[in-house]
């Protein structure tokens, strides 16, 4: 299981199948893919689900998907101060053209000006809003609630509260179960923590009891905290049930398999 391009292979996917392994790649992409085969490999593709993250932005970096908010209240600070300063010439304006008696600039322009002006200044209002919603969901999970909240439900689920600091790690869940489920393989080789807690998950649901091995050999560290403290619970919960762990230290993982296919067979 990978999560990356389609169209690349994974050095130890490409290592097994020149050992002679029967090599499914299950690959999460964004938009539907059709690809059967890549260097003689056969590739499953699963459309990547964004059901449980959408919306989650304490667990994301700010990205503003409202297209009505601006990046920051600053830049709508900015537009608004530079509207109020146009209506303010454009209403000059006016009162030069009614005290001359003859307008110095055709009134029709003047009129037409003004009125843009004015749903300029909507347009900014709108946005402001939206940008004030966009931070304050930003910082919910700062709220005295939401600590408070994580604390009983830590105390409550004990491990299994990862849920609760990254609820986005279901989305793998609902990207990859179906096809493990229908695929029913013999060895899932997992990369990543995420796509490994679906392994596991897998081989409970499966009465062919695969092998589950966890990949952490790309494995970067998290900035987030909150995403950070999920994955800690997350491998305190299910991690601890993968069959073997592979780190940098591994360097013949063929005979490794191998190894655990025979010793299944018995």
């Amino acid at each position: 299981m990978h999560e990356g391009a389609p169209g690349s292979v994974p050095p130890t996917a490409r290592h097994l199948a020149e050992q002679g392994f029967d090599v499914t790649l299950v690959v999460s992409v964004r938009r539907a893919v059709e690809i059967e085969s890549v260097d003689g490999i056969s590739v499953v593709t699963c459309t990547e689900s964004v059901l449980f993250q959408r919306g989650l932005a304490i667990t994301r970096t700010p990205r503003w998907p409202d297209l009505r908010a601006y990046g920051t209240q600053i830049y709508g600070r900015l537009r608004a101060d530079r509207n109020q300063v146009r209506l303010e010439e454009l209403a000059f304006l006016a009162d030069v053209n009614t005290s001359r008696g003859r307008p110095t600039i055709p009134s029709l322009v003047l009129t037409l000006r003004t009125r843009v002006a004015h749903l300029e200044r909507r347009w900014i209002a709108m946005r402001t809003r939206a940008t004030q919603r966009a931070q304050h969901r930003l910082l919910d999970h700062q709220r005295l609630s939401a600590r408070i909240s994580r604390r009983v439900w830590l105390a409550v689920e004990g491990n299994r509260a990862w849920q609760r600091f990254d609820s986005g790690l279901w989305d793998r869940e609902a990207t990859f179960a179906t096809v493990l489920d229908d695929l029913a393989p013999d060895l899932i080789h997992a990369e990543g923590l995420p796509v490994a807690a679906v392994a596991i998950r897998a081989r409970h649901r499966s009465p062919r009891h695969p092998i589950v091995v966890w990949d952490d050999r790309a494995s970067r560290k998290i900035k987030e905290p909150l995403k950070a403290r999920a994955r800690e619970l997350l491998e305190a919960d299910l991690g601890v049930l993968a069959d073997h762990r592979l780190t940098q230290t591994e360097s013949n993982v063929a005979e490794m398999y191998r190894h655990f296919l025979n010793e299944e067979a018995r």
